[in-house]
C-alpha cells in the first residue's frame, strides 16, 4: 500500500500525512535557482542564456526545473523509475505545477495540454510504466488540465539516456 499512499517520508523517514515528503524535507529540497540560463535550463549567474547556449543554441526554447538533480531528488527520481514509487511521481508532479504557474506567468502563455514523452513499446514493457506520465499526471491534475496520453508516440528504439551527457 505505501506505493500508492505512502505513510512515511521519502526522505527523512517521518511520519508525512500520506504525503511521499514531509513539510520539513520539502522545505530543504535542492531548489533550481531563478538564476539559471532560461534555455537549457542550467546553473548560470545572472538568468539570462548560458554561454553554451549563446554559442550554440539547443533545438528547443525553454527549459524549465523545479529541482537540481541532486540529493534527494535523484533518489526520489531513481525511486519513481525503477522502484515504481508512483506516490513519489505524484509528488514531484504536484511541485511542477506550482511551480509551472510561475513559469507561465513569467512567460505570458499557458499550457493547453500536458504531453508526456512516450516511452518505445520495448521499453515499457520492460519497466511496466511510464514515468513521465506519473509526472504528468500531477502537474495535469493540479492544473486542471487535459493529458494527451495518446498523441504522440516514440518509434525508435533509442539507448536508454541515463548516463549521457550534454552533447548525446
Amino acid at each position: 500500500m505505501d506505493v500508492l499512499a505512502p505513510q512515511d517520508c521519502f526522505v527523512c523517514g517521518a511520519t508525512s500525512g500520506g504525503e511521499a515528503v514531509c513539510a520539513a524535507c520539502a522545505d530543504e529540497l535542492p531548489r533550481r535557482p531563478s538564476t539559471a540560463c532560461p534555455q537549457c535550463g542550467l546553473p548560470g549567474l545572472d538568468g539570462g542564456r548560458c554561454g553554451a547556449c549563446r554559442r550554440s543554441a539547443p533545438a528547443f526554447d525553454a527549459t524549465r526545473a523545479v529541482f537540481d538533480f541532486a540529493f534527494p531528488v535523484d533518489a526520489m527520481i531513481h525511486a519513481l523509475k525503477y522502484r515504481h514509487q508512483l506516490a513519489v511521481g505524484r509528488y514531484l508532479g504536484d511541485a511542477l505545477a506550482r511551480c509551472g504557474a510561475d513559469f507561465a506567468a513569467e512567460d505570458g502563455a499557458g499550457a493547453d495540454l500536458v504531453l508526456p514523452m512516450p516511452l518505445h513499446p520495448r521499453r515499457l514493457a520492460e519497466r511496466g510504466f511510464n514515468q513521465a506520465v506519473e509526472l504528468a499526471r500531477g502537474f495535469a491534475r493540479a492544473r486542471d488540465l487535459p493529458l494527451g496520453l495518446a498523441v504522440v508516440r516514440k518509434l525508435r528504439d533509442l539507448p536508454a539516456q541515463a548516463g549521457l551527457d550534454r552533447e548525446a
